[in-house]
């Protein structure tokens, strides 16, 4: 089986995010992903467990409240001793677990909407 165009998009711009190229840790990269694939299906946040504190919040405000972020967001995570690289690295994970959740949804809705009578 030949898989969707999309799918194939979607496993290249994870293994860009989670690739050698990051500027913070692997680590915190592909739990910021996760995280933000949870907080777009889940109302509750995840447990504290691989996420820092200090970006926890800023990683929900980007799942499920992107347009709010604001300059202070980035301070804050900059002030607890994030840098700009590393929370480039943050917001594009958070962005990506959250966008591929929506994304799968939306193929969902759209393959129900045609296989109805």
């Amino acid at each position: 089986m030949v898989k969707p165009r999309s799918a194939s998009h979607a496993e290249a711009l994870t293994a860009a995010v989670l690739g050698p190229g990051g500027r913070s840790n692997l680590a915190l990269r592909r739990a910021v992903l996760e995280a933000g694939a949870w907080l777009a299906e889940h109302d509750e946040a995840p447990g504290a467990e691989a996420v820092p504190q200090p970006l926890a919040g800023l990683v929900e405000k980007i799942a499920r409240h992107a347009y709010r972020m604001t300059d202070e967001d980035t301070a804050a995570a900059q002030a607890a001793g994030y840098g700009e690289d590393e929370l480039f690295d943050v917001i594009v994970a958070a962005s990506l677990g959250a966008g591929l959740v929506r994304h799968e949804r939306g193929l969902a809705a759209i393959d129900a909407w045609e296989r109805s009578p």
